[in-house]
């Protein structure tokens, strides 16, 4: 019985010292890639995250990784501020992800969306 509770006191020891959820940084939510018909050419991609504003999203639409430095996109990554037109007979190969500062980035999502001819 005496050793459980100096096995119990410890454990307790461990995670006031030692906090699980408090040493690893959040997070943030995985972007949402998703795609209406409007607009001039017929089909509009708009994307969101669940985490909290400010965040930023990151994307390509060139089926390459987006990459940043901070909040400031890497070479070929932009930065989603709108819906955006997929011309007729076109493809886009569109990588994105969640950027906040103090969070981890999110994981990557990959949507390949086409605006097939009228």
């Amino acid at each position: 019985m005496k050793k459980m509770t100096l096995l119990g006191a410890f454990v307790a020891l461990v995670l006031v010292v030692f906090p699980v959820a408090s040493a690893r940084a959040t997070q943030c939510d995985d972007v949402i890639i998703y795609w209406e018909y409007g607009g001039p050419t017929g089909l509009l991609v708009g994307m969101d995250s669940d985490t909290p504003t400010p965040r930023t999203i990151f994307y390509t639409t060139n089926g390459t990784d987006p990459t940043h430095n901070g909040a400031t996109p890497g070479s070929g990554t932009l930065i989603f501020s709108g819906d955006i037109p997929i011309p007729y007979g076109q493809w886009r190969y569109f990588r994105a992800l969640c950027y906040k500062e103090g969070y981890e980035d999110s994981n990557l999502t990959y949507e390949d969306i086409s605006n097939p001819v009228q």
